[in-house]
């Protein structure tokens, strides 16, 4: 699954500095540590973003869902 046209205007609707805070802090339970997230796909679920990636430590699978406002 690639990034959805919603999920790409939502992410591009957040400032870049909030972007870079979302993607630098997020929990990896294989690390079991906060880590950076390489993402590869993003989807609107339930009405929130979900970031889907990779931890850039360990290369396990990761998520990040950002709730709507």
């Amino acid at each position: 699954m690639e990034t959805t046209p919603q999920a790409k205007k939502r992410w591009e609707s957040i400032p870049n500095e909030v972007r870079m805070k979302i993607l630098n802090n997020v929990w990896c339970g294989d690390c079991r540590t906060s880590v950076n997230l390489k993402s590869e796909k993003m989807s609107i679920s339930d009405g929130m973003l979900k970031i889907d990636g990779k931890c850039m430590a360990c290369s396990g699978p990761v998520c990040r869902v950002i709730e709507n406002e």
